[in-house]
């Protein structure tokens, strides 16, 4: 007898998260999705397991970070779970995105930012380049050049103005540099362009709400 399949719609939520981003794991699902459950990470450890025996969901183990990563094609590598990792975390700190966008391209293709994304806490609405530096150094260099050429302005803008805005912000997006901070120098490109560092465990998360 087979045993009956029962897909929840937070099951639901958690398939169309993995086709929309390629991967996620357990501590990635209680933070986008459990959050507010006591055991949580029990709970997604559990649904998880169900839907690979559903055959909804493939599982393999990162040994780089020491977790299952559940995948539907191909699983994220270790550096994009990192990526992943930050758009948990904005969504376990309530964080409203209005846009995550993996692998952004700019200046004719010759810069890739790991991500761009834009989002709300409260009445403040903020803009972010994400990167995530494990052997080479920021690109400093092409993002003084993107500062220069206002198309990251203009990125800014358009995530606005999708949302409701009228005016335009003339404001560059925040760097956030993942990387080991206590094992690199602080970067600095000019005083208008914001670079925040955290750590890979994102210890500390929060100061990127700080305006």
């Amino acid at each position: 007898m087979s045993s009956r399949i029962c897909i929840t719609d937070t099951d639901n939520k958690v398939l169309n998260h993995v086709e929309e981003f390629g991967s996620i794991t357990i501590k990635q699902c209680t933070d986008i999705f459990y959050n507010y459950q006591t055991y949580g990470y029990d709970i997604s450890r559990k649904r998880l397991s169900k839907l690979v025996k559903y055959g909804k969901l493939k599982f393999v183990r990162d040994y780089t970070s020491n977790q299952n990563v559940y995948y539907m094609d191909k699983p994220l590598s270790y550096h994009d779970l990192l990526i992943m990792d930050f758009y948990a975390k904005l969504k376990n700190h309530g964080a409203d995105i209005k846009q995550f966008k993996l692998n952004k391209y700019w200046l004719d293709n010759k810069l890739i930012s790991d991500a761009f994304c834009s989002y709300s806490i409260g009445d403040s609405l903020f803009f972010n380049i994400v990167e995530v530096v494990k052997t080479h150094a920021l690109e400093l260099e092409k993002y003084k050049t993107l500062y220069d050429s206002f198309e990251g302005h203009k990125a800014c803008d358009e995530v606005y103005k999708s949302v409701g805005g009228k005016t335009t912000l003339n404001t560059f997006p925040r760097i956030i540099v993942v990387d080991n901070v206590d094992h690199r120098n602080k970067y600095f490109i000019n005083d208008d362009i914001e670079i925040i560092q955290l750590d890979f465990k994102l210890s500390e998360f929060t100061k990127i709400f700080l305006n």
